[in-house]
């Protein structure tokens, strides 16, 4: 049967529609946007300066502690700086022993005569029998060598065992931005922050450390005259966890999976409350402190946040 020619063509035109519309359908309709305006650039924090004195325990068994405790000042100095704050001076000194009656800062980073290349080569000499015999004097008390060398910073030098110089400069200079008094210890402390043994010139650790002399710290004396003001000077305890038993404490540090568990032979917590207190009574007082348990700092990831955190806070009142 042929079809008619006009009906062929009327069902051509309808095929042809079909596929059109089928087409139409399948594509994308684009539309163009302008392109979202981009952030403002965030300027970051001006520049700012501290120094560092950090006080160290010098335990014989300190010395397989030397890397770790160098690491948790170094993570401290990291944070610092993403924080845009440069550490010009960091000087170390110990947290018990003395020649004498005085207490001598054992290391000072950038030291030119520096006998020791870095702060772990320092605290392991002096953790052991060579450094016992320049370091042959002890007190009992904690913070008794903070309150002393704190008044003798303006003229102090660093000590350098083997070619001691009595006309060494002093080793601080004149005030920065900020001064930073970074505590290390994984032994048990010699007393309690209520202690009377622990008591500086009369009075109780918090007190001392935030009584203020013309408008600046009585405690610390740096070379030019001038005194920092409260919240520019802050105090870091890095210390063992106080008022647990030692297995509490070993399970704490042991639950950090970066934790180097080799170190606990050479760590132990502290019955007495001391730095716990302290921290709090500083920041009683109108100044800036804060604790950090030992094993966190010496628990290289979970160390960096944390000293971060504390960089921050240093940086926030400079």
């Amino acid at each position: 049967m042929t079809m008619n020619p006009y009906r062929r063509r009327a069902l051509g035109a309808l095929c042809l529609a079909a596929v059109a519309m089928s087409t139409l359908s399948a594509c994308t309709v684009i539309r163009y946007r302008d392109p979202p305006e981009p952030p403002e650039p965030v300027e970051p924090p001006p520049p700012k300066v501290v120094d560092i004195l950090v006080m160290v325990e010098l335990e014989r068994s300190t010395s397989s502690l030397a890397d770790a405790y160098a690491g948790a000042v170094s993570q401290l100095v990291g944070g610092l700086a993403l924080q845009n704050v440069t550490v010009r001076k960091l000087g170390v000194a110990p947290m018990y022993s003395r020649i004498g009656d005085s207490v001598p800062l054992i290391y000072g980073e950038g030291d030119p005569n520096a006998e020791f290349g870095t702060l772990a080569e320092a605290i392991a000499f002096y953790a052991l029998d060579d450094g016992e015999r320049y370091l042959r004097d002890r007190v009992d008390a904690d913070g008794e060598n903070l309150a002393a060398i704190g008044l003798e910073l303006d003229t102090r030098p660093v000590y350098n065992p083997t070619t001691a110089n009595a006309d060494a400069a002093p080793y601080f200079g004149a005030p920065a931005d900020g001064f930073v008094v970074v505590q290390l210890t994984a032994k048990e402390r010699t007393c309690g922050v209520d202690d009377a043994a622990c008591a500086l010139d009369g009075a109780e650790p918090g007190s001392y450390f935030t009584s203020v002399t013309d408008g600046g710290l009585s405690w610390l004396e740096l070379p030019g005259g001038d005194r920092l003001g409260k919240k520019k000077v802050y105090h870091l305890a890095i210390a063992t966890q106080e008022g647990v038993d030692f297995d509490s404490f070993a399970s704490s540090c042991e639950g950090r999976p970066d934790f180097p568990a080799n170190k606990l032979d050479f760590m132990e917590p502290s019955a007495r409350d001391y730095y716990t207190g302290l921290t709090q009574r500083i920041n009683d007082g109108g100044g800036k402190a804060d604790f950090v348990d030992m094993c966190l700092a010496m628990s290289p990831l979970s160390a960096a946040p944390e000293m971060l955190s504390v960089a921050q806070d240093i940086r926030s009142d400079l």
